[in-house]
């Protein structure tokens, strides 16, 4: 990877390879060595233990799928419940953001702690923020009901208070945008001004961007983008 990131045909794009190696070296490099407590509970639960921002971060996107695989196959509850907020006409994100809060709780299984933000802060934090249990590394997540707002206005969201704001802590390098869609509004293509830009082309528009943006102003970050279709 090191010999491709020098190659002429690579360009401007070395850094992206440098960022491929370092990735590597970190995935072959030896892991912790695992306490008693955690080798006990990996036999009982089969449940590894997050030592890391990375490791953490990584168990929380699995942990979105399978909330978001209960949502769609058997949570009916939740399903109304976040249904009924397109019936609102003034956003009603804080609703959503205790429902995903609620529902990280419930598969923490002791990996991880779940703060909401007025828990913490006055609006000036995320959303929610998880915290590992085993050492000080954070994920923050803000959560914003994607029909409320313009594909320019989620970007906005993305890197700038998410990526630059919410992760200035050298603890907190990591990043999830969460999105939920209650069928109250068509976007436009922000590349052409066409409507009939769907939930799906919409988190893959912020995707792309996420996915090229490696570092802020205080070093090394990574964001994501996860949706969840809530409308009837």
């Amino acid at each position: 990877m090191l010999k491709l990131a020098d190659a002429p045909e690579i360009g401007q794009e070395k850094h992206w390879f440098l960022q491929l190696a370092r990735d590597m070296a970190e995935r072959d490099s030896e892991l912790p060595v695992w306490t008693e407590t955690e080798t006990l509970n990996f036999e009982k639960r089969y449940l590894a233990p997050i030592n890391n921002g990375k490791t953490l971060y990584q168990c929380i996107l699995n942990v979105l799928n399978d909330i978001h695989h209960g949502f769609t196959q058997n949570d009916t509850s939740s399903k109304k419940l976040l249904s009924k907020l397109a019936e609102i006409e003034k956003s009603d994100e804080e609703s959503v953001q205790n429902w995903l809060a609620e529902q990280l709780k419930l598969r923490a299984k002791g990996r991880y702690h779940v703060y909401r933000e007025a828990e913490v802060a006055e609006h000036n934090m995320p959303d929610i923020i998880i915290s590992g249990t085993t050492g000080q590394f954070e994920i923050a997540i803000e959560v914003k009901q994607a029909d409320s707002w313009s594909p320019n206005d989620l970007k906005v969201a993305l890197t700038q208070q998410l990526a630059e704001d919410y992760l200035k802590p050298q603890s907190r390098r990591h990043g999830i945008l969460f999105l939920t869609d209650h069928g109250r509004r068509n976007w436009k293509n922000p590349d052409t001004g066409r409507r009939g830009f769907t939930f799906l082309a919409l988190q893959q528009y912020l995707s792309d961007i996420g996915t090229k943006m490696k570092n802020n102003t205080n070093g090394n970050i990574r964001v994501s983008i996860f949706g969840i279709t809530a409308k009837k």
